[in-house]
């Protein structure tokens, strides 16, 4: 696993737009902050762990970076340095499992249990679209990289999941729900 430098912090961050909770993230010792606090809590991660890992990686934040509200960055750099076994915690996605179920929506550990749960009774489906995935390799982003390259990146559990999150982004879209990004964080 490569060690992230303050340069690919900083773009994960702004991949994600959860760059603006974190004050001075231009600042070269503020990636460098970023990134040694990313590494210190992605060790001896196992799925037990991780819901604790990633709410002290906030903390973390928080604490020494003099930022709130950070949960979702810190499980977003969580998930690219490891991708399993960490849940993306979103807004949006949030937003879309509060419609199906009641959860903290200010706790980690609940907000992945619940996660989990989703995903669970849909996991099914989305691996049979999934298997399906390469006859279409002509629509993807990944067209030029042919059939074979699609097939071996969506048998992974991890594009699954991801794809999960993509469908509770859409679902969870403010427009769609009539409520703001700010009262779902809430």
């Amino acid at each position: 696993m490569q060690t992230p430098d303050a340069d690919s912090v900083r773009s994960a961050l702004a991949y994600f737009k959860v760059s603006r909770g974190f004050a001075g993230i231009a600042k070269p010792d503020i990636g460098k902050k970023i990134a040694s606090l990313l590494v210190d809590h992605s060790k001896r991660v196992t799925p037990k762990t991780a819901p604790t890992r990633v709410s002290e990686l906030a903390s973390a934040f928080e604490r020494e970076l003099d930022s709130n509200n950070l949960l979702s960055a810190a499980s977003k750099l969580l998930w690219l340095r490891s991708r399993t076994p960490f849940v993306i915690y979103d807004s949006r996605a949030v937003r879309a499992l509060s419609l199906e179920q009641r959860f903290d929506k200010r706790n980690y550990a609940s907000y992945s249990q619940a996660w989990k749960l989703a995903y669970r009774s849909r996991q099914a489906d989305i691996h049979h679209a999934l298997k399906n995935l390469p006859k279409f390799a002509h629509f993807t982003a990944a067209a030029d990289r042919g059939e074979t390259y699609i097939a071996e990146i969506a048998s992974h559990e991890w594009f699954a999941e991801r794809v999960f999150d993509q469908y509770l982004w859409l679902v969870g879209d403010p427009k769609t729900t009539g409520e703001s990004d700010e009262e779902a964080d809430a």
